[in-house]
C-alpha cells in the first residue's frame, strides 16, 4: 500500500511542480497561490495517509508476533534488529517535510498577496 501511495504522490507532486513552474507564467496570481495551496495540503494528506498506513502494518506486525508464539512459527519474531534513525519511515518523513517546507517557502516568498 505504501509504494503505490508514493508513486501516486510522485505523480501528484510532478504536476502541481510543472503547474507552478512551467505553466505558472500564464496563470493569474490567484491561480499560483492556489496551485501551492493545493501543494501544501496534498504533501499534508499523503503524509497522513502514509502514517496510518505504518500504524496498520505495525499492528498487523504485532498480531503475526501473537500468532507465531501459538503456532510455534518464528518468521516475524526473529527479524533482525534495525538501527533507530536510519530508517525507511524517517527517510520518508524526511521527503514529506522537504516537501512541506517547499511550498511553504513558495507560497510564502514568491507569492505576491
Amino acid at each position: 500500500m505504501r509504494f503505490t501511495s508514493m508513486t501516486v504522490f510522485m505523480g501528484v507532486m510532478a504536476g502541481l511542480l510543472a503547474a507552478n513552474f512551467q505553466w505558472g507564467k500564464n496563470l493569474t496570481d490567484a491561480a499560483r497561490i492556489s496551485v501551492k495551496l493545493l501543494g501544501l495540503l496534498a504533501v499534508v494528506t499523503f503524509w497522513v495517509q502514509d502514517e496510518r498506513i505504518v500504524q496498520y502494518w505495525q499492528s498487523f506486525v504485532a498480531r503475526a508476533k501473537v500468532l507465531e508464539e501459538e503456532l510455534k512459527f518464528k518468521q516475524y519474531s526473529l527479524t533482525p534488529q534495525r538501527n533507530v534513525i536510519l530508517t525507511s519511515g524517517n527517510a520518508i518523513r524526511l521527503l514529506f517535510f522537504m516537501f512541506t517546507i517547499f511550498w511553504i517557502i513558495a507560497l510564502v516568498l514568491y507569492s505576491q498577496f
